[in-house]
């Protein structure tokens, strides 16, 4: 199952979200089976759908999320990090959508981050 996450910022709404995402899918001709959206949360607080969403991927529900960006998980890298060791764990494939953008040089030196970081835990 294909699932789109999405959480409200300064900068993006959820609809402003929800559209780039659905966009993307359609782009890559992709069918987003059910939204997980967290509005008026920050990335600080207890986010319910989330949480469902993490639940979810525990009892093999989801295959595939897609976000518009790293942050709307979270801006915590080491918490990025823990996402995403669960999401490998269950099989899941992250699509981080601004990240598909970034130039060549960006992607290696984010990937070299997501190393170190993978190398202190």
């Amino acid at each position: 199952m294909i699932v789109l996450y999405a959480r409200s910022n300064r900068n993006a709404s959820i609809d402003n979200q929800l559209e780039i995402i659905n966009r993307f899918a359609i782009k890559h001709n992709l069918s987003i089976s059910k939204s997980y959206i967290d509005d008026g949360y920050s990335c600080l607080q207890e986010r319910p759908a989330l949480n469902s969403l993490l639940s979810d991927i525990k009892l093999n529900k989801i295959d595939t999320i897609i976000v518009t960006d790293i942050a709307r998980l979270s801006r915590n890298y080491l918490k990025v990090q823990e996402y995403e060791m669960l999401f490998k764990k269950y099989n899941v494939k992250i699509l981080y959508i601004d990240y598909e953008e970034l130039e060549w040089e960006q992607k290696i030196e984010l990937q070299s981050m997501q190393d170190i970081l993978q190398k202190m835990k």
